[in-house]
């Protein structure tokens, strides 16, 4: 259905402009004057954003529910990142620039905190999977989404760190394993080479040389980067 969005926006600037202005004219002796910044955007508050937000909160929780179950992580993201945009347009079209970061909130919440978990481990389009099919487009979308969350061990950014380190990790080990079943290892520390530079590429380029991803590249090396292979060290070899 068309918005009648130069409507909407005389309507939010009747709001704005309307405010409530009682505060700043206390009736009681010893009542503090209020903020007149406040005062501006009380009846805007009240009446139209809590409502707005409210709302934009339960559709996108609905809609989230029923793309996780059907949707790949790759479709998911981008229909996320879409709707975050419009989210910035629907805001500069009509709504006072004041409401952009908690609107903005609430749509990341539902569409990418509430869901983050089950995203990051689907099993064929998860993060491992895009790491694995060297999905970088898809890798960076992931990190310029999920960028935008408070970081802890199941939100944000970290979580996908930890995946980024166990993959490394799985690599590295693989390759290890590999070199102990050769006789010559002449290329060994080559390889390791070789499997450094690309996942620094993978860190400074789709996930923006991010100091958390920097720091899990550095652990997952130390994981298998000196382990013996045969009766030579790494060094010797």
């Amino acid at each position: 259905e068309e918005v009648n969005r130069e409507l909407l926006k005389s309507v939010v600037k009747v709001f704005v402009e309307i405010g409530d202005w009682r505060p700043l004219f206390p009736t009681r002796t010893g009542e503090e004057i209020g903020d007149i910044g406040a005062a501006r955007f009380n009846i805007y508050n009240k009446e139209l954003e809590t409502a707005l937000l409210s709302a934009t909160s339960e559709f996108y929780a609905r809609e989230s529910a029923s793309w996780i179950g059907t949707d790949s992580c790759p479709e998911y993201m981008k229909k996320a990142e879409n709707r975050l945009q419009q989210e910035v347009d629907r805001v500069a079209a009509y709504l006072h620039s004041s409401t952009e970061e908690k609107l903005l909130k609430e749509c990341e919440t539902q569409l990418l905190a509430n869901h983050q978990t089950v995203l990051l481990d689907k099993e064929e389009t998860g993060c491992r999977a895009l790491l694995r099919e060297e999905k970088t487009e898809d890798l960076k979308r992931m990190h310029k989404l999920f960028l935008r969350l408070p970081n802890s061990t199941t939100c944000g950014l970290q979580p996908i760190s930890q995946i980024v380190r166990e993959h490394i990790v799985d690599v590295g080990m693989s390759l290890v394993r590999k070199e102990e079943a050769e006789k010559d290892h002449t290329n060994y520390a080559q390889q390791l080479i070789d499997l450094h530079d690309t996942y620094l590429a993978l860190v400074q380029g789709p996930f923006g040389n991010n100091t958390l991803f920097q720091k899990v590249l550095k652990e997952a090396f130390e994981v298998f980067v000196n382990k013996d292979i045969g009766n030579a060290t790494t060094a010797e070899l």
